[in-house]
């Protein structure tokens, strides 16, 4: 037994050294008419009453389907797939660019998983 305490007592330690970041969802109210909220504060408000596990689900739903229509039309695949065959074909000043036009790509990516599901920042 002391040695499953000794573990999960480093995890807990190794945890608080995560960059944690609350997933924020957006509330479709419209086409032109999006708010933000974090998934924590939903789940407080549907502890409370104020909003069934149901419609929290389907907000996170409808929101992760909004981010990844945001992805598709930042074209985000496309300049990754551009950015790595150009890196492969050389040419310093092209390389630079690419990798420039290419980090950016990553990192929207990358955020767009940190927003899903929460957790460590990898940029």
């Amino acid at each position: 037994m002391n040695d499953m305490k000794l573990i999960m007592e480093g995890w807990r330690d190794y945890v608080k050294t995560l960059d944690y970041t609350d997933p924020r969802v957006y509330i479709i109210e419209g086409k032109e008419n999006n708010t933000q909220k974090s998934l924590s504060v939903l789940f407080e408000e549907s502890r409370k009453g104020l909003l069934t596990e149901q419609e929290v689900l389907q907000m996170w739903r409808k929101s992760v389907l909004y981010e990844s229509q945001q992805l598709i039309n930042e074209n985000v695949m496309e300049k990754l797939a551009a950015g790595w065959e150009a890196v492969k074909r050389g040419g310093q000043w092209l390389t630079d660019k690419v990798m420039q036009a290419y980090a950016w790509a990553v990192k929207q990516f990358n955020n767009f998983f940190i927003n899903l599901y929460g957790g460590i920042s990898m940029a």
